[in-house]
């Protein structure tokens, strides 16, 4: 079986109720693929559907220190808060996931009665600062998309999600040294963070050092084997030779 049609078997049995076999086949996937994130999220979203939350929880958080724009582990992280009745959390969880895809309806909804939570109406939604930037990057305003999170992180310095906002930013209007300068300060944090792996692997391979732009983007491709995440950022993984490289 192809990976895609593992996956799709995986969030078909979710989606089904069949949470433990769910559980079963993503530590069968595991086994094969141990740093796999998108295998890591469907298994936080299966234990959470088992009412397993702190296992769930500990799966999400492992999947954002690879990849924090991620709308699923942001949103399960909002459950799980609201579970444990952090309504705090659960409102920063739900805000990030809704703008990373404010089109998500039920989202929008989740997170409109989770701001309304304190007196039972619904809340009203809008952009923060990140989620400001988040759209000048989807309208490719890549320079106020970087101009934008730079002035996020003013307020939020060091959060993950906004340094992996301006890295793509940058790397994206071709100022690929400063994303690179971005990606190698995440790294020195967050290792497996998948993006900076992406960007600063393929700025090496190009410019700098050739073998160590590849051990990078090696392990990038572990933690994303189908190289979803490489493609989007237009850069190529030879899936040949399962050897990355750089275009």
């Amino acid at each position: 079986m192809d990976l895609a049609s593992a996956l799709e078997r995986i969030r078909s049995e979710i989606e089904a109720g069949e949470s433990a076999r769910a559980v079963a086949q993503c530590k069968e996937l595991l086994a094969i693929h141990p740093k796999w994130a998108t295998v890591h999220c469907l298994l936080g979203q299966a234990l959470m559907g088992l009412g397993n939350f702190p296992a769930a929880e500990e799966a999400f958080r492992l999947v954002l220190a690879v990849d924090p724009e991620g709308v699923v582990a942001n949103a399960g992280l909002g459950a799980v808060s609201q579970e444990k009745n952090d309504l705090g959390a659960a409102r920063f969880f739900y805000q990030l996931a809704w703008e990373l895809a404010p089109d998500n309806q039920p989202l929008a909804r989740t997170l409109a009665r989770t701001l309304g939570s304190r007196d039972g109406r619904q809340g009203r939604i809008g952009l923060t600062t990140p989620g400001l930037a988040r759209a000048y990057l989807r309208g490719t305003l890549y320079a106020r998309a970087a101009a934008e999170s730079e002035r996020a992180l003013a307020a939020e310095p060091g959060r993950l999600d906004l340094l992996v906002l301006e890295a793509e930013a940058l790397w994206r209007s071709g100022e690929r040294s400063r994303a690179a300068a971005v990606a190698e300060s995440i790294l020195a944090r967050f290792p497996n963070c998948l993006k900076a792996l992406l960007i600063l692997g393929a700025y090496w391979d190009q410019t700098y050092d050739s073998e160590a732009g590849t051990r990078l983007l090696s392990l990038a491709r572990e933690l994303d084997p189908p190289g979803q995440a490489a493609k989007a950022l237009g850069i190529q993984l030879d899936s040949r030779t399962d050897v990355p490289i750089a275009r």
